[in-house]
């Protein structure tokens, strides 16, 4: 069986495309405006972007993003998502508000969606409730980096290889 994510294509914002059934339209990604957590880190606590997030690594607790939140392939997010955009190619067991929604061929969600655009892909797992309502835009980070809040793990959760 062939790998879905062959049909994945970032493109840069200049660029912009149509986002069909195959491709996922995904911003470039830019260190200087996007944070990003790395495959084998945990974090838990409060995490608040000024741009957009990408998430290979391991995430338990409330993420703002005045963007975009992006749960790769891998990634696990458990707790509360508040961005302009979500879009879940790992596995979130969280309550998602934001103004577009999207879940990959290989995401899986499972809690509620508060989005006025939902999007859900073949393949892709949903299980929770969605309401069609105007999501409220996150509250401006206060700077340009990520603030991050944290508090000792009791155990560590295992990754996803």
């Amino acid at each position: 069986m062939a790998d879905s994510w062959s049909a994945v294509k970032e493109v840069t914002p200049r660029q912009p495309e149509e986002a069909t059934e195959a491709i996922l339209v995904v911003e470039a990604e830019d260190e200087k405006a996007n944070g990003r957590i790395g495959k084998g880190s945990r974090i838990v606590g409060t995490l608040r972007f000024e741009g957009s997030v990408r998430i290979y690594g391991e995430v338990e607790g409330e993420i703002i993003a005045v963007d975009a939140v992006i749960v790769r392939r891998g990634g696990r997010v458990t707790g509360d998502v508040r961005a302009s955009r979500v879009v879940i190619e790992g596995d979130a067991t969280a309550d998602v508000r934001a103004d577009r929604v999207e879940i990959g061929p290989t995401g899986r969600l499972l809690g509620n969606v508060v989005a006025p655009r939902l999007v859900i892909h073949e393949g892709a797992i949903f299980e929770g409730s969605c309401g069609m309502a105007e999501a409220a835009h996150p509250a401006e980070a206060s700077s340009p980096r990520a603030v991050t809040q944290t508090k000792p793990a009791s155990e560590p959760l295992p990754l996803a290889s």
